[in-house]
């Protein structure tokens, strides 16, 4: 192994999830960069879970399956255990989009160290289809996730030193990018797609609303005004409501036709 490459650390948080997480252990493990440390974190699984991962336990850094208070508390616990340059999260049931996306990272990252972190595009799966979502702006961070949480690589020292916030459930992930952002770390654009996410099976999806009430209370928390905190809230929502309108009104295969445009 090469010790001048950047180790990533890789990390799962899994509950119950004995019909997906053997296909996100295999994509980390097929990854053909050598410096990976890949750690997960279960919450006490009942379902199989464990089995699974014991299986392959050989070829995991650390893996630890213990109760928890919420996917942000088990990914606080794999960040105190992480002893990467850089950390990504692939939970249960995402994976990379190929084998090689780790090895492309490093070898940017290698030459570029100034960067808080380094995000990409993402492929996101639903029931019926998947869909191409590139990452938004930069500019966009003010008010939205600007990509997903599976294509970002993040510098681990800023993780350590911050952490997940425990007070949110579902929006933890922006509040701490958020927060780097306004602090003035600088992002960078990858160009490329990192990982292929099942979005119907999230949280931060299937409680939408509950979600943007919290990306409500970080605006207010970092600062913004009422007017304009309020004001992204309601757009959000409306745009929510007006999409399940129309998907309960599209037929089913219009709406696969229309995932394959990019």
């Amino acid at each position: 192994m090469n010790n001048n490459l950047p180790r990533v650390s890789v990390i799962t948080v899994c509950y119950n999830a004995v019909s997906a997480i053997q296909r996100t252990i295999l994509s980390v493990l097929s990854q053909t960069y050598e410096n990976i440390e890949y750690i997960i974190i279960d919450g006490k699984s009942t379902d199989g879970t464990l089995a699974i991962i014991k299986k392959y336990e050989s070829r995991i850094a650390f893996w630890l399956s213990e109760p928890d208070n919420g996917i942000y508390d088990a990914m606080n616990k794999a960040i105190d255990k992480a002893t990467g340059e850089w950390v990504l999260f692939m939970n249960a049931d995402d994976e990379f989009v190929d084998n090689k996306v780790v090895e492309r990272f490093a070898f940017v990252a290698k030459t570029h160290k100034k960067y808080a972190a380094y995000y990409g595009d993402t492929i996101l799966r639903y029931g019926i289809g998947e869909r191409p979502m590139r990452a938004l702006g930069l500019k966009s961070m003010r008010y939205m996730m600007a990509f997903s949480h599976q294509s970002v690589f993040i510098r681990t020292d800023l993780m350590k030193e911050k952490k997940y916030s425990l007070k949110y459930k579902l929006a933890s992930d922006y509040d701490f990018l958020l927060s780097n952002y306004l602090a003035g770390e600088q992002f960078c654009y990858l160009k490329y797609y990192v990982s292929r996410v099942r979005i119907d099976a999230g949280a931060s999806f299937s409680h939408f609303i509950e979600s943007k009430k919290e990306v409500l209370q970080i605006h207010k928390t970092n600062g913004y005004g009422r007017w304009e905190a309020y004001c992204y809230y309601w757009k959000a929502v409306l745009r929510f409501r007006l999409s399940n309108m129309l998907k309960s009104i599209i037929p089913k295969g219009l709406i696969k036709l229309l995932l394959k445009i990019e």
